[in-house]
């Protein structure tokens, strides 16, 4: 039986079905046209009205202020180098910011937050009277935040700050950072061969040091005045009384450390008794008592001559240490592992 060849092939179309295909497909051409006509269209119109929308609807008109400073809204608003009608979306909030608190000192945390289309809110705290920096040979103080920012200057010393005895600083301008670096026209430090000099440019990492260890330590209520003038001679004076004595600027932290534990031992240093602590060999303290050692003779102090020494009489060996006004009251000695 013979096999029948199969016919792979299409039918041949008619002439109506032909022409319905030929059809269909200009029907498809025609509406792929129109498609890309409109998406040309609605490309035009964006790039035409985009800059529009941006360029001259999203600008500021609205400035709204809540903050807690010693300033008014319209100081602020003054200040502030965003004006309404610049545009919102380009304006830069971080430079202004900082703007904000370097032209009007007591802001701090100013924060610029825009709402969109067309209003920014400034918000920002009020610094904290954290330190009074008076400047060798003035009488007036520069007051200052927590992050040694300059407030203002002022002839009185705020209830919440700390007095600082100090070199004066590079500017005392409100608004600035306390610093102590000199620089020349081509930036070069003037003194960079002063070993006194570059000691000085650390006096704000000196200050940051010595409050936060009083703080920790728990007894910066209590102090009177710190005194910076001569970095080889630092010195602390709490609650009218105590002198701590901490030599060269070097390991401030732990001296204040063990300066303050031996004044929180009531067992040897009663509350109300006055005295020098002398700190200025590495973790060593000695108490002198009656002494309060400022660099000045207080008036209720008064010379005496020393009883002179029996015959045929020895030196006591303190005596050769400490010299001729010691006895065995005068120094204790703190540099054991357990009293710090």
């Amino acid at each position: 039986m013979a096999l029948s060849r199969k016919n792979d092939s299409a039918a041949p179309l008619t002439y109506e079905e032909e022409r319905a295909r030929n059809r269909a497909k200009l029907r498809r051409k025609r509406k792929i046209r129109k498609m890309i006509v409109f998406a040309g269209f609605i490309l035009v119109v964006l790039l035409v009205a985009v800059p529009v929308v941006v360029f001259n609807v999203m600008k500021v008109r609205t400035v709204s202020v809540r903050s807690y400073v010693p300033y008014t809204s319209q100081e602020i608003i003054d200040a502030c180098p965003i004006r309404v009608g610049d545009n919102i979306l380009f304006a830069d909030y971080e430079k202004a910011e900082q703007v904000l608190e370097a032209k009007l000192p007591y802001m701090v945390n100013t924060k610029i937050t825009r709402h969109l289309p067309s209003r920014i809110t400034i918000t920002a705290d009020k610094a904290t009277e954290k330190i009074a920096l008076q400047p060798e040979g003035q009488n007036d103080c520069l007051i200052l935040n927590e992050n040694l920012k300059i407030l203002k200057s002022s002839g009185e010393v705020p209830a919440s700050a700390t007095l600082i005895k100090a070199p004066a600083p590079v500017s005392a301008a409100g608004g600035e950072i306390l610093s102590y670096k000199t620089e020349d026209e081509t930036g070069k430090k003037e003194t960079a061969s002063d070993e006194t000099a570059d000691r000085k440019e650390k006096i704000p990492e000196y200050i940051t040091q010595i409050i936060a260890e009083l703080e920790d330590e728990g007894i910066l209520s209590g102090i009177d005045y710190i005194d910076l003038t001569d970095l080889n001679d630092v010195r602390v004076v709490y609650e009218g009384r105590i002198m701590m004595k901490l030599g060269a600027a070097v390991n401030l932290a732990g001296k204040i450390e063990l300066g303050a534990k031996v004044i929180a031992q009531e067992s040897r240093i009663s509350e109300t008794e006055k005295g020098t602590i002398d700190l200025t060999i590495d973790k060593k303290a000695y108490f002198e008592p009656d002494k309060f050692d400022d660099g000045s003779v207080p008036e209720e102090e008064t010379q005496t001559e020393n009883p002179p020494e029996e015959e045929g009489g020895e030196k006591n060996e303190e005596e050769n240490d400490y010299g001729s006004d010691y006895n065995e009251n005068s120094y204790y000695d703190y540099d054991n592992e357990d009293d710090y």
